[in-house]
């Protein structure tokens, strides 16, 4: 494919929009069974009970030359059951998407037998979703019992030379009231791509910083953006708990003020301004 070029001042916002998305790694994720979750979980627990977040949490990121990869392994407050409900529909993962400020809208569809989730992402101010990148993500439940839960999003192609984009996410149970989940979030670029990325981390995201102290630029960001769905999932699980007519409000006040826990690193906007747009992108999804 050819590449094309464009002028850098009309780049840079696309490349944040690309900057914000998601990978291509192996078809299952992590280990690919609820036993290696579980040894991982093991591995970690240093890591989850001794950390500056707050909570239970661990963060890793990884990179090479035409690839970047994230990673969250988190324990939470909601049994293994209400977790898995929660998670298994494809429109609930819009519910969870659309929270982060460059999406702009998600509808759930039905595609000759499968179900695909068609994200439109773009600034992170008010944007017609008709003006956003659409990338349209195969949902696929790839473990559902008990003991195990995984699920894949994937999408071959982006913007700006961008593809393979997957999200994952896998969980298993630690108790009765409690589960644990690893939360896989990356993408590929070409090479043009990477040119872009690093003129968008010398100037707009020049100031950002990432969670681990060893991440560099790049590092930084995928590790903003998977805290950043993350903290979406958490907000989404949440709002199960209070009545249907109140789950929006309550999604988009979690998912603030949790963003708000690390002003460093995901610091965009005030709350009038934040709630304001997603309530009109929400209403515009499904």
């Amino acid at each position: 494919m050819a590449c094309r070029c464009f002028p850098l001042r009309r780049l840079l916002p696309a490349v944040a929009l690309v900057a914000c998305l998601c990978s291509a790694w192996a078809e299952v994720p992590a280990g690919g069974t609820a036993a290696a979750l579980e040894a991982q979980h093991q591995t970690l627990l240093p890591a989850l009970q001794h950390n500056p977040y707050g909570q239970a949490l661990a963060i890793q990121s990884s990179q090479t030359d035409s690839t970047l990869q994230g990673d969250i392994y988190a324990e939470l407050d909601f049994g293994f059951a209400e977790l898995s409900e929660a998670l298994s529909s494809p429109a609930h993962w819009c519910d969870i998407l659309i929270l982060h400020i460059n999406t702009k809208a998600c509808h759930a569809v039905q595609r000759s037998g499968t179900n695909v989730l068609q994200v439109f992402v773009g600034k992170k101010t008010p944007q017609d979703p008709a003006s956003a990148s659409r990338l349209d993500f195969l949902y696929r439940t790839l473990a559902a019992d008990p003991a195990w839960l995984a699920i894949d999003l994937s999408a071959a192609n982006g913007p700006l030379g961008t593809h393979d984009y997957r999200i994952t996410l896998e969980a298993i149970p630690l108790s009765d009231t409690r589960s644990f989940f690893h939360l896989r979030y990356g993408y590929g670029y070409s090479l043009s791509g990477r040119l872009a990325l690093n003129a968008y981390l010398a100037t707009i995201a020049r100031d950002k910083r990432g969670f681990t102290p060893e991440a560099d630029a790049v590092q930084s960001l995928i590790e903003r953006n998977t805290m950043r769905y993350c903290l979406a999932i958490v907000a989404y699980l949440q709002s199960t708990l209070v009545a249907p007519g109140q789950q929006l409000e309550t999604r988009l006040q979690h998912w603030f003020d949790a963003v708000e826990r690390y002003p460093a690193q995901l610091h965009e906007m005030d709350w009038p301004t934040y709630v304001e747009m997603k309530r009109v992108e929400a209403a515009a999804s499904h």
